[in-house]
């Protein structure tokens, strides 16, 4: 069913390396990256957008705990 259906970006709107420590904030990035061309869309099933979000979040957060080692 349509509603059981997520449209997902393909390349995540906050990079997967997140925001370093110094680097600022480009809110004309964030706004590209939020309303890409429709192909930068796909379609997920909700327990699918799910599994990427939650994969998506973890990456960020080793990436963080790296940054911070260094």
């Amino acid at each position: 069913m349509a509603k059981d259906v997520v449209m997902d970006h393909v390349d995540p709107v906050v990079p997967l390396e997140g925001y370093k420590s110094g680097q600022e904030f480009d809110m004309n990035e964030y706004v590209e990256r939020m309303f890409c061309a429709a192909s930068g869309f796909q379609a997920l099933c909700g327990p699918c957008h799910d599994d990427k979000t939650l994969l998506e979040n973890n990456l960020r957060r080793s990436h963080k705990k790296d940054n911070k080692k260094d």
